[in-house]
C-alpha cells in the first residue's frame, strides 16, 4: 500500500514519459479518504529513455519513499533516484535521518562507491572524522539486510571496502538496488544507493 501522507489510506503514484526539461513526469494523488483523489503533486526527474518507480520505506523512517530507476541518454542524470518521504508527502533526495546534540560532530560521514553499475564487483569508500564502532551494511530494495561488510571499530580518515555482489551465505544477488548503510557508534547514519547489473 503505498500510503505517502500516512493518514492510513492508499495514495496512487504514476508516471508520464517527458522529452523536454520543462515537463514534470512522476505523480503523487493524495487520497480524499472517500474514494477520491486530489490533484497530483508533480516531481521532475530529468528527461529519461524510459523509467520504472517502485515503493517502499528505503531509509526505514516509517514513509514509504519512491525509487525510480530509468536510463538517461547524458551523464548529468543519475540513472536511479531515490525520493525520500519527509513523512508528510513531500519528497527529497535525501534520507531524513534526525539528528540529537550528541552525533553533531560525526554526522559529516562520507560514503560512495565505484563503478556504479557494477558487475560483479565495487568497491565502497567512506570516511569518518576520528575513531569509532563502524558498521557497513548492505540491504535490498526491501530493507532487509543482504550483507554485513565490516562491523569494527576503525580509526579516523578514509576506508576502501569490496563488495562481490554474494549475500550473508555467499550466494549471488540479483540485479537491482541496493543500498549500502553506514553508522558510527550507533548514531551517525550515512545511506546511498548501488545498482547490481548482470
Amino acid at each position: 500500500m503505498n500510503d505517502f501522507n500516512n493518514d492510513s489510506f492508499p495514495d496512487l503514484v504514476y508516471t508520464k514519459g517527458t522529452w523536454n526539461e520543462n515537463n514534470e513526469n512522476i505523480f503523487v494523488c493524495f487520497n480524499n479518504q472517500d474514494g477520491t483523489f486530489c490533484e497530483p503533486d508533480s516531481i521532475y526527474i530529468g528527461v529519461p529513455q524510459w523509467f520504472k518507480i517502485s515503493s517502499d520505506d528505503f531509509d526505514n523512517n516509517g514513509y514509504q519513499d519512491i525509487a525510480v530507476a530509468g536510463y538517461y541518454c547524458n551523464e548529468i542524470d543519475q540513472a536511479v533516484r531515490i525520493l525520500f518521504n519527509d513523512g508528510t508527502g513531500d519528497f527529497v533526495e535525501e534520507p531524513q535521518v534526525g539528528i540529537n546534540n550528541e552525533e553533531l560532530e560525526i554526522t559529516n560521514c562520507k560514503l560512495s562507491n565505484y563503478p556504479n553499475p557494477f558487475n560483479p564487483q565495487t568497491i565502497i569508500k567512506f570516511s569518518i572524522r576520528e575513531q569509532g564502532f563502524v558498521e557497513l551494511k548492505i540491504y535490498n530494495i526491501k530493507g532487509r539486510l543482504v550483507k554485513e561488510l565490516t562491523s569494527q571499530i576503525l580509526e579516523g580518515g578514509e576506508h576502501n571496502v569490496s563488495w562481490n555482489g554474494k549475500d550473508q551465505n555467499n550466494q549471488c544477488c540479483s540485479s537491482g538496488i541496493y543500498l549500502m548503510n553506514l553508522k558510527v557508534n550507533g548514531k551517525s547514519r550515512k545511506t546511498s544507493k548501488l545498482i547490481l547489473l548482470k
